[in-house]
Parts: C-alpha cells; structure tokens; sequence
C-alpha cells in the first residue's frame, strides 16, 4: 500500500484562497462585461424594455398608460451620433429622467418606431410616440407633438422639452431631436444649391 502525504504552507494555502476569490469575481462580474452592449436601463429600469415584436412595443406603451395603433406610422434606422450636439444633449437629458442614457449607444445604429398615440389629453390628432430601438431593447424614446408649438416629453409625461429642437433656429420640425439630422438624408440633391 502506497500513502501520499501533504501538507501545503502558508504561502499555498493564501495563494489557493486569492485563487478562489478572483474565480467567484470573474464570476460576478463576467456578465455585466459582455452585457455592456444591451440596454444601458434594462437591468434596473422601473419598466420592461422588450420591443423585439410589435406587440412588445405595444406593452412597452401601454406601462405609461399610452394607447397606440399598432401599425407604425415609420420604422428608420438611425444611427446615434458620435458627438452630441446641444439638441442630442439636451434630448438625452430626457432619457436620462426615465432612466434611459444615449451616450453608451454613441456611434451605433438603432431603429426608431414611430406610432400615432390616441389617447394624449386633449390632443386628439399630432401626437407621436417614437421609441428607439437596439437588439430588441428599447434604449430611448420620448413622447412628442407635431404641431407648431409642439412639446417633447419622456414617456411617463414628468420631463418635457418645451422647444423638442432646443438649440436649433427653428421649433418647427417634426422630428423629434434624437433623429433631426437623419433628415438630411431624405433632400434630394437636386434641391440642394449649387455654388
């Protein structure tokens, strides 16, 4: 019969304890790492975030009381600016109030839906709902008039833009700030001048 005997020092048993420690760290913290990427609110919002299928948006509306049609009146792809502007500051502003934050998107592409809401206080006709999206998660978004004197406020209604284009010439636009400069995109060439 053969017997093996062992007896670790001080010095291995620390190192096989710092060993353990770092292991459940990494486990710990593995996740939030590779989760960087996901909704910036979706672990601690107050709400759910799914909007990957229509009916999902649906829901994501209807926690704040929101009645929509269903079918959307556009669905663009966008793509977060990398340097905020003072309209994107002032419009993540309102995403931050909702526990929503733009910055950690800066560069990417999303897709914004934009559905007619149907029972804003007295506001029969003109008032959107566009909802940012990213890989099924809504990541921003606000709740906003198309009239002339229009407003923009998060979804829950506490935090409202008076001017939704705060920092511009005009507060005429319809689109919300969070897309104002995809609107270039849509001028044809041929109405741009020439030297």
């Amino acid at each position: 019969m053969f017997v093996l005997s062992w007896r670790p020092g001080r010095g291995k048993i620390l190192l096989a304890g710092i060993g353990a420690l770092l292991l459940v760290g990494l486990a710990f913290w593995l996740p939030r790492w590779t989760d960087s990427g996901k909704s910036a609110m979706a672990e601690d919002a107050p709400f759910r975030v799914d909007a990957a299928t229509d009916q999902e948006r649906v829901d994501f509306l209807a926690q704040f009381g929101w009645e929509i049609d269903p079918e959307p009146l556009e669905i663009r792809e966008l793509v977060i600016p990398q340097e905020f502007n003072d309209v994107y500051r002032n419009y993540n502003e309102v995403q931050k109030a909702q526990g929503m934050d733009l910055i950690p998107y800066a560069g990417k592409q999303c897709r914004r839906f934009t559905y007619r809401v149907t029972n804003y206080p007295d506001h029969p006709e003109g008032v959107h709902a566009n909802l940012l999206v990213l890989d099924g998660k809504v990541i921003g978004g606000d709740i906003c008039s198309v009239e002339l004197d229009g407003f923009l406020s998060s979804f829950d209604g506490r935090t409202q833009l008076e001017s939704p284009v705060a920092g511009t010439e005009s507060s005429t636009s319809e689109q919300p700030p969070a897309v104002q400069e995809d609107v270039l995109a849509e001028i044809p060439a041929s109405a741009w001048p020439t030297d």
